[in-house]
């Protein structure tokens, strides 16, 4: 409480106040560090590309913005003027389809870690492996392994990454399944060897003994295995006669 005169004043302290989200916070939001791949690669555009796309900008949105932008380029590009939100966001429509394949390729990995998972298409399998006969366990998981490795590379794919998909490649379908497809490739051949070096693990120390019980999940893009490591209960023949 404070006093001025003879009145009395109170001074207010906002402790849970929070900053209302700009454009480029919701952008970074929804596609995460592509926000600032794009814009980077924009700025990093060669002059015979840059006046391409400026085109494009002015095709879009008139021929002020494009005037606005051609003038405002220096700056952008110095660092000395920042992009607002609504350029952000025009960019994003605008500058994949002047990347290179590797560059968009990496932004569809950033915008896919920031989609919504589909369950469209998966499979998901438990196994037991029991230690006192592991092998049967184990040779299943193998199998198990590879046969989701093996289907439809775009069947669990959900319609919010195609559409990233297509937006990276100009609307073009086939360009967009085809880069999809190679994705999941990668991703699942990079997840197989991570397990399946987990899992050999797993076998050898299953074979000598030093695991009783364990839980152990594989997670890829086909479809999720869990499998459990357990030790069956001794009957009442072993009890007695060991």
């Amino acid at each position: 409480m404070g006093y001025y005169g003879r009145h009395k004043f109170r001074v207010s302290r906002w402790s849970n106040w929070t900053r209302k989200p700009t454009k480029t916070d919701r952008l970074t939001n929804r596609f995460g560090d592509a926000v600032g791949q794009i814009r980077n690669g924009f700025l990093a555009l060669d002059p015979p590309q840059l006046d391409a796309l400026l085109k494009h900008y002015g095709q879009d949105f008139g021929v002020q913005a494009e005037n606005y932008a051609r003038q405002a380029y220096p700056g952008w590009k110095s660092g000395k003027t920042g992009l607002s939100g609504q350029i952000l966001e025009r960019l994003i429509a605008l500058v994949p389809p002047h990347l290179s394949a590797a560059t968009r390729f990496g932004l569809l990995q950033e915008i896919l870690k920031k989609q919504p998972s589909s369950s469209r298409g998966k499979s998901n399998k438990n196994l037991r492996i029991s230690t006192r006969e592991p092998g049967p366990g184990f040779a299943e998981l193998d199998a198990a392994l590879n046969l989701m490795y093996l289907e439809d590379s775009l069947a669990h794919v959900s319609e919010s990454v195609m559409n990233a998909a297509k937006w990276l490649y100009d609307d073009d379908m086939t360009a967009a399944r085809a880069i999809l497809a190679e994705f999941s490739s990668r991703t699942n051949e990079t997840i197989k060897a991570s397990a399946a070096r987990e899992i050999d693990l797993l076998r050898r120390t299953v074979h000598t003994g030093q695991v009783k019980e364990a839980h152990y999940n594989v997670h890829m893009p086909a479809g999720n295995l869990t499998v459990e490591v357990f030790t069956p209960s001794r009957t009442l023949r072993e009890l007695l006669f060991g």
